[in-house]
């Protein structure tokens, strides 16, 4: 048994946690891709006609996937206890 069902709660932020994780990944990835393009390009300040260094896609790509993990943390719903947790916690089932 965990630490966390000894004390009589689950750990209800891993499914949350994952699904901020999988979308920080790909932000990050795109941002990657976007500023290495635009690095191997030529054209390092230049993004759309925008003067932009190509650095600063990691800088907005880490402030956009703050905003998504505290959107995620507000608009998650942890998942229900089901059947057997609420057993195990009145102690009817070991």
């Amino acid at each position: 048994m965990g630490e966390s069902e000894e004390h009589g709660f689950e750990d209800s932020g891993a499914d949350g946690n994952r699904v901020s994780n999988s979308i920080s990944g790909i932000i990050m990835g795109l941002c990657t891709v976007v500023a290495l393009v635009i690095l191997f390009s030529g054209n390092e300040n230049n993004f759309l006609g925008f003067h932009v260094p190509f650095w600063a896609f990691w800088a907005i790509g880490g402030v956009v996937c703050g905003l998504v993990q505290a959107l995620i943390g507000i608009f998650h719903k942890p998942p229900r206890a089901g059947l057997m947790t609420c057993l195990r916690r009145s102690n009817v089932v070991a």
